[in-house]
């Protein structure tokens, strides 16, 4: 349907703006393989300081990285990166128009992807689902659908090229969807805050024991785990 309502120059622009996002998504993304496994590995061993530091090291890692991505995006003309990709003009200013949104997005996103390696990490998946329910399609979809096509009855042919957040267009697909992802940004690092890690790596060791029996023996400190030989 967006395809049929938006025009050529338009969609042409939201798939540069798609194809930018997901090559700075897929960074984050394996910053999130990797703490995934770090940090599951360390609350297995009993390590919940580490674990605790793995994740904090990640994070940080991934926020410094970013920052600066959405720092090139806002500093830079915002006509060059659409220009890698496509040499019209129109396509180019369409592009143009989610740029300073995105610049805020790949800074969120990146780092609730990274985030959410460190809770899948932890075996907390399920606390995801309700957070993407609720920031997306609860909130991100209806401001889409109302900036591009209520707010402005749906045209592409915007006169606010100069305004750093329009809402005009494809820059209101940009900005609904900008608002669900620090809500889901800012909700995944509440939980990632409030973790207790010692209580993380209880429930690992219990889960350890509840699918191995007879393999691992828990003693007094947790942190000792002694292989026990069949």
């Amino acid at each position: 349907h967006v395809q049929v309502i938006l025009r050529e120059a338009a969609l042409d622009g939201m798939i540069i703006y798609q194809t930018t996002l997901g090559s700075c998504y897929l960074i984050s993304l394996g910053l999130s393989a990797g703490v995934s496994a770090r940090v599951g590995n360390l609350l297995g061993e009993g390590k919940s300081k580490k674990a605790a530091f793995a994740s904090s090291v990640a994070i940080w890692t991934t926020t410094i990285m970013n920052v600066i991505f959405g720092a090139i995006f806002w500093f830079s003309p915002h006509t060059f990166f659409p220009s890698l990709y496509n040499p019209d003009i129109n396509v180019q200013r369409s592009a143009a128009r989610t740029i300073p949104w995105m610049s805020l997005y790949v800074i969120a996103d990146g780092v609730q992807t990274t985030m959410y390696g460190v809770i899948k990490g932890c075996g907390r998946q399920p606390i995801i689902a309700p957070i993407v329910l609720i920031s997306y399609w609860c909130i991100a979809l209806p401001l889409v659908y109302y900036f591009a096509f209520i707010k402005y009855d749906g045209t592409t042919d915007c006169d606010d090229f100069d305004s750093n957040f329009s809402t005009c267009g494809v820059a209101g697909i940009s900005a609904g969807m900008t608002v669900g992802t620090f809500l889901h940004f800012v909700a995944i690092a509440v939980v990632v805050y409030i973790t207790n890690w010692e209580k993380e790596m209880d429930n690992a060791m219990k889960r350890l024991t509840s699918s191995r029996p007879g393999i691992f023996t828990v003693t007094d400190n947790i942190s000792n785990i002694s292989l026990e030989q069949d």
